[in-house]
């Protein structure tokens, strides 16, 4: 097992280099094209273009996230099965970040670990920089169009006092009745009786002081506005009059309920009783197909009440259902399912855990009659950290473990079982498969 410890220094915040370091088109352009989402249990892919030490795609799982400090991720390849955590802490001066890289390089692991370490001092040294600068210019760029943006909406807004001026009144501009024209037109020609008998006509300046010691006039049309409504309100009260008067003048108008149901119009009802319906008086019997309800020889009007039918239409036939007639009679018709259906049968799941030279092997096995469609395995490993797990992925929370099926681990036929192995340190101290214990 190799191991590659690198730190490195940049003077900019930490959401900024973790924006860098794992949104998947920053990330294109200093590492390696990939397909990346920074959330636990995510599979990705990469492929890096002219980094020594990796070859080809590289299948990825990512295992804990936290964000703007810490990333772990599980790295596979041919002949490669790495740990990788990227780890970011604030700085007086900006970001540091450390690179730990830990797992099996095949054969040849020293001389691939050389080259590796070289590969991240360039990408993590010279190409990271490049972006993060790039990013800040970038990040400069949109807050100055974010201000300018502003400006030019405060500038172009309605001043508060034109807001507060209320809607234009179309009556302001027109002359109130009874209201003097316009002040100083007719002071030198006109005067009333008043003025002279105070000792001669009265100028402007007077009218307008007498004014100012009266108070403020009110807004004009105020008047006209006023007359308005009112006469709106009485049109609408004199309408309202009219259309009850027809409603409940005119013969034939539907009668009140309630208390009032024992009104001229229902008692005119032929029958006897009020509020009643007339009860037919049955006449001689008629030839064949004669109305039993009325005189003789008077015929059967089809969908008339039969009351020699219980009251159905005398073209109705029995056993069918008449429309706008209750059918209450016919029984409503059950469908008993089949609570057993045939083939029915339910899984059980059941896992154990095998240590083999450093890893683990786990077996789920499904004892039950039917097969399972997906499983969860959770191993508890205390101060544990995954370097490798080929059938299943793998997510970390803490001490705890939790793999999931993949490809052919997917489904567990009925009598059978699936694998999975996990490299990991420490020692394995409980496991539960779907929430209860492996065992």
């Amino acid at each position: 097992m190799t191991e590659i410890r690198l730190e490195f220094f940049f003077a900019h915040p930490p959401d900024r280099v973790w924006r860098a370091m794992t949104e998947s088109r920053l990330l294109a352009t200093w590492l390696a094209e990939n397909n990346l989402v920074p959330r636990p249990g995510q599979q990705f892919r990469m492929r890096p273009v002219g980094f020594a030490g990796l070859d080809g795609v590289i299948n990825a799982d990512v295992i804990e996230v936290v964000d703007n400090s810490r990333l772990d991720m599980i790295w596979r390849a041919d002949d490669m099965h790495l740990g990788v955590t990227w780890q970011l802490r604030a700085v007086p001066e900006g970001t540091a970040v450390e690179v730990i890289q830990t797992g099996y390089l095949g054969v040849h692991g020293n001389s691939r670990r050389d080259a590796l370490r070289r590969s991240y001092e360039e990408a993590f040294d010279n190409r990271l920089r490049d972006v993060l600068a790039s990013l800040a210019d970038e990040m400069e760029r949109a807050a100055q169009a974010k201000a300018r943006n502003q400006r030019r909406v405060r500038r172009d807004a309605i001043p508060a006092y034109a807001a507060d001026a209320g809607p234009v009144d179309p009556w302001a501009a027109t002359v109130p009745l009874g209201a003097d024209p316009a002040p100083g037109i007719f002071d030198l020609h006109e005067s009333s009786a008043d003025e002279w008998a105070l000792g001669g006509p009265r100028d402007v300046g007077s009218r307008e002081r007498e004014a100012t010691e009266a108070g403020p006039e009110p807004p004009a049309g105020t008047t006209q506005r006023s007359c308005v409504g009112v006469a709106l309100l009485a049109v609408l009260l004199t309408a309202c009059a009219v259309v009850l008067t027809v409603w409940f003048g005119t013969p034939g108008s539907p009668s009140p309920s309630g208390p009032f149901a024992e009104g001229p119009l229902m008692a005119s009802q032929p029958g006897g009783a009020v509020g009643k319906a007339p009860t037919p008086t049955p006449g001689p019997p008629g030839p064949p197909g004669s109305n039993p309800t009325g005189g003789p020889g008077q015929p059967v009007v089809p969908g008339t009440p039969n009351p020699t039918s219980g009251g159905l239409p005398s073209d109705a036939v029995a056993g069918e259902t008449t429309p706008g007639v209750s059918s209450t009679d016919q029984p409503p018709v059950v469908t008993d399912p089949d609570p057993d259906p045939p083939g029915s049968g339910s899984a059980n799941l059941s896992a154990t855990v095998t240590p083999e030279d450093g890893s683990y092997l786990v077996t789920v096995t499904n004892s039950g009659s039917a097969a399972a469609d997906g499983w969860t395995v959770v191993l508890t490993v205390p101060g544990g950290k995954p370097s490798s797990v080929n059938g299943a992925t793998v997510t970390r929370h803490g001490n705890q473990l939790t793999f999931k099926p993949t490809g052919a681990t997917s489904t567990v036929p009925a009598g059978s079982s699936v694998s999975f192995v996990v490299t990991v340190t420490g020692d394995v101290i409980a496991c539960t498969i779907d929430g209860g214990s492996c065992g």
